[in-house]
């Protein structure tokens, strides 16, 4: 039998009662706003990291911009599992994935701007404009 209990799922088919080896995990990472993002760009200890396909404008301080498909580039790109990532799209769709994924790969600090670039626009943040990216 399987219990659903909020974002945890048990497996009550073991025999040592030792749930913890039987929990699947999902969105053990962080919302973060707008606000609160921009007052943590003002003493930078993390990487922030555009995830939005295509390309759109950058919230400034972004230090990678990858698609969210090419998450193996990221992984190479962020080889500490400890550091503080910063994940943001265009809306959060995108950033959501690659925030779960990297959560699943081992990743503990991850947080994810909640509404992405069009929250942070709506709060009067700036931007940068594209780099160039593309996706080959």
């Amino acid at each position: 039998m399987v219990a659903i209990v909020g974002y945890l799922v048990f497996n009550s088919n073991t025999n040592n009662g030792d749930f913890n080896k039987n929990v699947i995990r999902s969105k053990n990472y962080q919302e973060l706003t707008s606000e609160e993002l921009s007052y943590m760009l003002k003493d930078k200890d993390f990487k922030l990291l555009d995830v939005h396909m295509p390309e759109q404008r950058h919230i400034p301080k972004t230090d990678l911009i990858i698609f969210y498909n090419k998450i193996d580039e990221i992984i190479s790109n962020l080889p500490d599992k400890e550091e503080k990532i910063v994940i943001y799209c265009r809306s959060g769709s995108m950033s959501e994935i690659v925030a779960q994924r990297l959560v699943d790969e081992g990743y503990v600090n991850v947080f994810n701007l909640t509404g992405g670039l069009n929250d942070w626009l709506e709060g009067g943040g700036e931007t940068l404009p594209q780099r160039g990216y593309t996706d080959k």
